[in-house]
């Protein structure tokens, strides 16, 4: 996990399982709890497999990050899995996605004018590449 300008950023990590995501989403409630968050960006594009289980614990993960005052945002959904959760015909109508790093910090910034927004991601995805990770228990997420 990565924080960058009041927003944190998980990547998981091969096809992690429901328990996998679920202690995923502890650690973000904590982080939630103890820093100033304003956003969540999950990297989910290393997941070629997700069940529906398991995605219902990412939206309910958005759901409490939402309800304490942050916003996600999820980046990277392969073609397959999307195509996976359209077929088990999970709901998605309040997933916020972005194709790429930049487009997502450039929808959790402040409300800054486009090349603002854009500068500013390109940045952050910069200043992500070149942190080291905090120390997490290996449990398949960065």
């Amino acid at each position: 996990m990565h924080l960058v300008d009041e927003n944190l950023i998980v990547s998981f990590k091969g096809d992690p399982d429901e328990d996998e995501i679920r202690q995923g989403q502890k650690q973000i409630l904590k982080r939630m709890e103890s820093s100033r968050i304003r956003g969540v960006l999950i990297d989910v594009s290393q997941v070629s497999i997700i069940d529906s289980a398991s995605f219902e614990v990412l939206t309910q993960t958005q759901k409490a990050v939402n309800l304490l005052g942050g916003k996600v945002v999820f980046v990277g959904f392969q073609a397959e899995v999307a195509a996976a959760l359209v077929d088990l015909d999970v709901a998605l109508d309040d997933i916020d996605t972005a194709v790429n790093m930049n487009d997502a910090l450039a929808k959790l910034a402040p409300s800054l004018d486009s090349s603002e927004a854009d500068a500013e991601a390109e940045a952050d995805v910069q200043e992500i590449a070149e942190a080291p990770a905090e120390e997490d228990r290996d449990i398949g997420i960065e």
